[in-house]
């Protein structure tokens, strides 16, 4: 490797040091790190606990609350929603719909708090990881969500892809 890159040996393994430094730093699992709520101010950390009670409840209008009036959903590759009233819609007919329980597992990304959102039927023991939300909000409201609906992404973040109910 050093020989590709043109690099003494000893220059190569300081940058993959630096290199896994970082990522441990940045992109651990939640629990290592001590999770968004360990180490969000007090505002943001009370605003993600509301986040995750509005979510586990189905609460749409306590999660509607929590959002700021130019509040983004994005959901790629193409689904975008805009506004409480538009965000509240979406999720009353998709992730609040029917007989789910949904638990929340919180990470990091990009420097900024997230969660896997697990989901099962009420009758399921099992609760299977579905989605990464990864947020951006102040410490009063939220104002993007960024949905990953990719159930393999918990894997990224450390955490299994079920968890017991």
């Amino acid at each position: 490797m050093a020989e590709l890159l043109e690099l003494s040996v000893p220059a190569v393994n300081s940058a993959l040091h630096r290199a896994r430094t970082t990522l441990s730093a940045n992109y651990a699992p939640a629990e290592r790190r001590g999770g968004p709520d360990r180490t969000a101010p007090g505002k943001l950390r009370s605003l993600l606990e509301r986040y995750v009670r509005a979510w586990e409840s189905a609460d749409v209008a306590g999660l509607v609350a929590l959002l700021r009036d130019d509040a983004v959903v994005s959901m790629p590759p193409g689904l975008t929603f805009v506004g409480p009233a538009e965000i509240g819609s979406f999720l009353a007919q998709t992730a609040f719909a029917g007989d789910l329980r949904l638990r929340l597992a919180p990470i990091r990304a990009n420097g900024g708090p997230g969660f896997v959102i697990y989901s099962a039927a009420v009758t399921d023991p099992v609760l299977r990881g579905y989605a990464v939300v990864l947020l951006d909000a102040d410490q009063d409201r939220i104002s993007r969500l960024s949905v990953f609906a990719q159930p393999g992404l918990t894997g990224w973040f450390g955490l299994p892809a079920e968890i017991a109910g």
